[in-house]
């Protein structure tokens, strides 16, 4: 904290700003944390630090309720940043997890195949009985093979018996 009042115009700065608002998130402190991150995201838009502070943003802003932060993230280029932010979007409010995975699974989604897969897994951790129902759609609806095949993996793994008739069909009937 010292160095970026006592050094306003260092090089370094951003580097300063991160490790400050990392250090403020390991505290608890969000909101100042957030605080920084936003200063080195506004003064520093090119700088090496900016996927790490919008991934950091996106982590904080589940304690502090920010869906508009987690939002933004999913919007960046950065599909890294955007799991990190799908992550904290099903910490805060998994309903709109889901919601925002049914999206990006329809035909026409411009997301990425790893972001698709990490949707999948992230349905299975925090989606609940309404995740059941989005992995049956991915399998039956989904024309990537290699997502539907994660789906079918995800949906073995939820410990859930009333799919087991559905697995063993795929198992026995699926021609890929």
């Amino acid at each position: 904290k010292s160095f970026v009042s006592n050094y306003p115009k260092e090089k370094n700065l951003d580097a300063a700003l991160y490790w400050l608002a990392f250090a403020l998130t390991k505290q608890e402190k969000y909101g100042q944390a957030d605080a920084h991150l936003k200063r080195l995201l506004t003064e520093f838009p090119r700088s090496n630090w900016a996927d790490d502070a919008n991934a950091l943003r996106a982590q904080i802003a589940q304690h502090s309720g920010n869906q508009r932060v987690i939002e933004e993230t999913l919007n960046k280029d950065d599909v890294e940043v955007k799991i990190v932010a799908l992550e904290s979007l099903f910490a805060s409010n998994p309903e709109r997890g889901a919601a925002y995975v049914a999206e990006m699974m329809k035909p026409g989604s411009k997301a990425s195949t790893r972001l698709k897969e990490a949707g999948i897994e992230l349905l299975r951790r925090h989606g609940g009985k309404q995740a059941i129902d989005l992995l049956l759609d991915i399998i039956r609806n989904q024309t990537d093979s290699k997502l539907r095949a994660a789906a079918i993996h995800t949906l073995g793994r939820t410990g859930d018996e009333s799919v087991l008739p559905l697995l063993k069909d795929l198992a026995t009937t699926s021609t890929d």
